[in-house]
């Protein structure tokens, strides 16, 4: 397991401790994770549509941004 360091949890990081306080299985725990993935894309989607309508970008210009900041595989 990684370091934690000491910091301040925000709102929704002691929403879900107080959800989860107890222990889950490997399984459970990997359910968990990917429903929170899903959440967190669907957040992001709905933030890049945002800045697509607001900016007025063509499908061009969506294909260009998509690919400037792909990370090279390989």
């Amino acid at each position: 397991m990684s370091k934690i360091t000491s910091t301040s949890l925000n709102k929704a990081q002691l929403e879900i401790l107080q959800l989860f306080s107890q222990d889950l299985t490997e399984k459970q725990i990997e359910e968990l994770r990917s429903i929170l993935v899903g959440f967190r894309a669907k957040l992001l989607e709905d933030h890049v549509k945002k800045v697509v309508v607001q900016k007025k970008m063509t499908n061009n210009e969506i294909n260009d941004a998509s690919t400037v900041h792909r990370p090279k595989v390989g």
